[in-house]
């Protein structure tokens, strides 16, 4: 009995899961950017919606289109390890696999905390083209990046959705 009940709500809490992620419209990623030249954390909404698709064996699933995008690189930081403050190389889209970061704005009181999976995507837009000041990143754990960089340093279409990283519930 007391497993049934376990597995309802499982079986609940997977199917709320499910309908909460097919609502979502627009992706919303916590990016670093430069306001007056300054670097800053915000909450950007990425301008394409998802669109659904339908697989062929199987329900629906969601996609978005993240622009043109140029090599990638796969980067392992230990535990520990501090970047320092430092401007993004390129413009460019930030996916923690795994591990934990701390991304900091010096000058304001912004800081996130980044978790690796389905939390860890970051967006880099504070490079020497907008700003001279930098974002610092510290590995709180040992972390997987992913690093992908926009074709042209080309900056996606986004509104802001408030500046500080995005809140827990405004990530897709």
């Amino acid at each position: 009995m007391l497993f049934c009940t376990h597995l309802l709500l499982l079986l609940a809490s997977v199917l709320l899961l499910r309908a909460n992620v097919l609502a979502a419209e627009h992706l919303n990623v916590s990016g670093t950017a430069a306001v007056g030249g300054i670097s800053t954390i915000q909450c950007w909404q990425l301008q394409h919606p998802f669109e659904i698709v339908q697989a062929y064996a199987g329900g629906p699933f969601m996609t978005v289109d993240l622009g043109n995008l140029t090599n990638a690189t796969y980067s392992i930081l230990p535990a520990g390890t501090n970047l320092g403050i430092h401007v993004a190389p390129v413009v460019q889209y930030a996916i923690l696999l795994a591990g934990r970061l701390k991304v900091t704005a010096p000058g304001t009181n912004h800081a996130v905390f980044v978790e690796g999976g389905s939390d860890g995507f970051l967006f880099a837009a504070d490079t020497t083209a907008v700003t001279t000041a930098g974002h610092g990143t510290e590995a709180v754990k040992a972390s997987i990046l992913l690093q992908i960089p926009t074709k042209d340093g080309i900056v996606p279409p986004h509104r802001v959705l408030h500046d500080g990283p995005c809140r827990k519930n405004q990530i897709a």
